[in-house]
Order: C-alpha cells, then structure tokens, then sequence
C-alpha cells in the first residue's frame, strides 16, 4: 500500500510466459509491485534471509533515471517501515464518477 500512494506512477506488473526475455525477474511472475516515471520502470523484489527468518526487500530498476527512481522506491520502503509499520491501518474511499476512482490516504500515527 505505501508504494500505491505514495508513487504517482504505481502499477503491478506481470511477465508474459510467451515474451519473456529475462531482463527483468520478479519473484511472482504473475503479479509483482512497480512504478514507471517517465522513461524509467522499477519493480521490487525479495529474498529470505540467510537464516531464513526474514524477508529483504530490493528494487530492480531499468532506463536512464534507474538509480533515482530505485532511490526513490527505497525511501517509501525505508518510510512505511520506520513510520506506519505496525500503525494505523490505510483508509480506503470509494468515490463514485462516471469511471470509478479509489483514493487511498494513510491516517497520522
């Protein structure tokens, strides 16, 4: 959720069995976070920890503002988790239009 609000080009990504390349490699091919600015697509990725009780988190990022866009990504993470981890839960608002939107806004702590 921090990701969806906080980055205005959120969107989640999957990988066509059919076209894969291997440039890029989500753990879940079927469905994993992103955000496109620009010219410029990230998505996260994890991995367990060495003693497998953990779960990192990492971004993989491709075009020519790839390290800004990773940059960013990680200071949402680093954010939600020294923030609104364990806080108060995100507030969804449906609001009816001819094309449905949904807002979604995190509480103060």
């Amino acid at each position: 959720m921090a990701m969806a609000i906080s980055l205005p080009g959120f969107c989640t990504m999957a990988v066509d069995e059919d076209l894969d390349t291997g440039l890029v490699a989500p753990v879940n091919k079927r469905f994993a976070l992103a955000a496109v600015e620009d010219d410029t697509f990230a998505y996260l990725v994890t991995r367990r920890t060495e003693d497998n009780t953990h779960i990192e988190y990492g971004v993989h990022a491709l075009g020519p503002n790839a390290q800004q866009l990773a940059d960013k990504i990680a200071n949402v993470l680093r954010d939600w988790e020294a923030n609104r981890r364990g806080g108060p839960s995100t507030v969804i608002r449906v609001i009816d239009k001819v094309h449905s939107r949904i807002s979604l806004s995190w509480p103060s702590a």
